[in-house]
């Protein structure tokens, strides 16, 4: 049995995976129960609708794939089984920083074999890849640029963006489904717009994306940040230009986000480096800042949370211990959760003279920007992360089927 939570039936798509999954067994799959529970689901604004779907995805392949002890016929088919469900799949399966492409023909020596039938399939190839990776190397990997490059998300409310894929607060199990399909069916509605009106995206797909797709690798290979920081920024603007170009326009950028942006520009400027990059999309409900080191980390910490503090009076708290149901956690209204989570968040904000959420209001303006407003209770929280290291069974022992049996990294 392979469960998807309260009742509901298995989407499409993870019927033929099962399929060829169980194809590829050692094990027996006939008296486990696979639950699919996502910690940020699009429902309560921590994440779009194809970030959860992608989740789910990478974690069904991976955990059902484990319990059969089922082993690869050639690199990268975990990758595009989950390709099957759903696009971006692909690129949650492995971790590091990872291109997703289409496949071509090749030999058993290229490890780019696609399979007979599956000729529109993508596989997800990590570019910089750690050993055990199953996905083959597209370059030569610098080493520990992943493992230096941080994240902090600012986590924008769902109605701050026309393309924002789902209801807020619709929280009916039966309805969800339908729900971030429609909105996904809206959102591809808007891209087919694009494609036919905007020539800028008829540019971008014939010569902006081979050349800096090629500029991207080149940056990971040589660990070069502030390139990549460059090209990141570039290719954030880029698409909201190509959104503005369609006609009738796309706005998915808010005044969050566009605040986000301008304290990432004035930080490199004060600091005369590109230290930080920023970028946001549409079907999402959040901005993200990426920084390398713990410096710059703390930096555009402090920044943001001058510039997006949560007020004692919102009820918010600052830190709580994960809940240590992913149900319990992934059905949570968002204002119960912390305002700031994520990795060593605790000791991060010690560092910086916050223990309360009291302590936000007491943020001095960046040196920058010494006149800048504060924007109280504006956005739904912050979450301070890394470079994942992909998706992995790990084995929980005896456990309700509304537990999770997959750590995604």
């Amino acid at each position: 049995e392979v469960a998807f939570g309260r009742g509901q039936h298995m989407p499409r798509g993870y019927a033929s995976v099962l399929a060829t999954l169980r194809s590829l067994a050692k094990g027996n799959l006939a008296s486990t129960t696979v639950s699919v529970v996502i910690r940020t689901p699009a429902r309560n604004g921590l994440a779009s609708v194809t970030d959860a779907g992608a989740a789910a995805a990478a974690a069904f392949v991976v955990t059902v794939a484990a319990v059969l002890a089922a082993d690869e016929a050639y690199n990268g088919q975990f990758a595009q089984l989950a390709r099957k469900i759903g696009g971006l799949a692909c690129t949650s399966l492995v971790g590091g920083f990872v291109k997703w492409s289409a496949s071509t023909v090749a030999t058993k020596e290229d490890d780019e074999i696609e399979p007979a039938g599956d000729n529109d399939m993508a596989m997800a190839r990590r570019t910089a890849p750690e050993e055990t990776s199953v996905a083959a190397c597209i370059c030569e990997p610098h080493a520990g640029l992943a493992n230096d490059v941080r994240t902090i998300t600012v986590v924008v409310s769902p109605e701050a963006s026309q393309l924002r894929a789902l209801a807020g607060s619709q929280t009916n199990a039966a309805d969800e489904g339908r729900i971030a399909q429609a909105s996904l069916d809206r959102f591809a509605t808007a891209a087919a717009r694009s494609v036919t009106t905007s020539p800028l995206l008829t540019h971008r797909v014939e010569k902006v994306v081979p050349a800096r797709l090629h500029a991207v690798e080149s940056c990971v290979a040589r660990g070069d940040f502030e390139g990549l920081a460059r090209l990141a920024c570039a290719e954030s603007n880029q698409v909201a230009a190509i959104c503005s170009d369609t006609a009738p326009p796309l706005y998915f950028m808010s005044d969050v986000t566009r605040r986000v942006v301008a304290i990432v520009e004035r930080y490199n400027h004060h600091v005369g480096r590109t230290a930080a990059a920023y970028t946001s999309a549409p079907l999402s409900a959040s901005v993200t800042v990426l920084v390398k080191g713990a410096a710059d980390e703390a930096a555009m910490l402090a920044r943001l949370l001058h510039a997006f503090p949560a007020m004692p009076s919102s009820g918010r708290t600052l830190l709580a211990p994960r809940l240590e149901s992913a149900k319990a956690e992934a059905d949570a209204d968002v204002m119960s959760l912390p305002f700031v989570r994520g990795l060593g968040v605790t000791e991060k904000l010690s560092a910086l003279g916050i223990k309360a959420l009291g302590d936000l209001a007491s943020l001095t303006p960046p040196p920058e920007s010494p006149n800048a407003v504060v924007w109280p209770d504006s956005v739904y929280g912050i979450v301070v992360g890394g470079v994942g290291a992909g998706a992995h069974a790990e084995d929980i022992g005896a456990s309700d089927v509304s537990e999770p049996t997959l750590k995604e990294g």
